[in-house]
């Protein structure tokens, strides 16, 4: 059997790159993936792309870094999944120019995106998790992978800051 058989799991970030990329594969594998994006029309794309290879998928619109966002969005995964399994932590934002350049305006929305959005999103499903008993929140290995970037000085502050908030929510998950 395959391991996501079944599984209900939202990728944020769904509708390109790798966050396309994971939604595509967890709905061969078996999974009802919950592709989430601010791209509305990409995002319908990938799902009916799903659909027409016999996968389950359905589009949901949101910004990582609203609260309000989130609770919709998983309020719309329990009302027509019943649960989630598995949290996909993929939106992220990189801008690619050396950090002098780089203004505090363009700082703080990647670390909005790419921090704020990834404890925002851990936090609210964490309970729906625990009241089924288990469930896991996941990043990416690419996304937080800065050797990539070396020059990048913000993208391997954000690496440290995720990966310290992956350890801190491995406690808080449910087996």
């Amino acid at each position: 059997m395959k391991r996501v058989q079944d599984k209900v799991i939202l990728v944020t970030g769904g509708a390109m790159g790798m966050g396309q990329t994971h939604s595509e594969l967890l709905a061969e594998q078996g999974a009802w993936v919950f592709a989430a994006d601010l791209n509305q029309e990409k995002g319908q794309a990938v799902v009916e792309g799903i659909r027409k290879k016999g996968g389950k998928a359905d589009f949901l619109k949101l910004d990582v870094t609203q609260e309000a966002d989130w609770n919709a969005a998983i309020a719309q995964i329990i009302e027509r999944a019943g649960r989630i399994d598995v949290l996909v932590n993929n939106a992220g934002i990189l801008i690619m120019k050396p950090v002098q350049d780089t203004t505090n305006d363009e700082w703080d929305r990647i670390f909005a995106v790419n921090v704020r959005g990834v404890f925002v999103g851990t936090r609210a499903v964490i309970p729906h998790m625990q009241k089924a008993g288990k469930g896991n929140c996941r990043i990416p290995d690419d996304c937080i992978d800065s050797r990539r970037y070396p020059l990048f000085m913000a993208r391997a502050v954000l690496q440290a800051l995720i990966e310290e908030h992956e350890q801190a929510s491995k406690g808080a998950r449910t087996p």
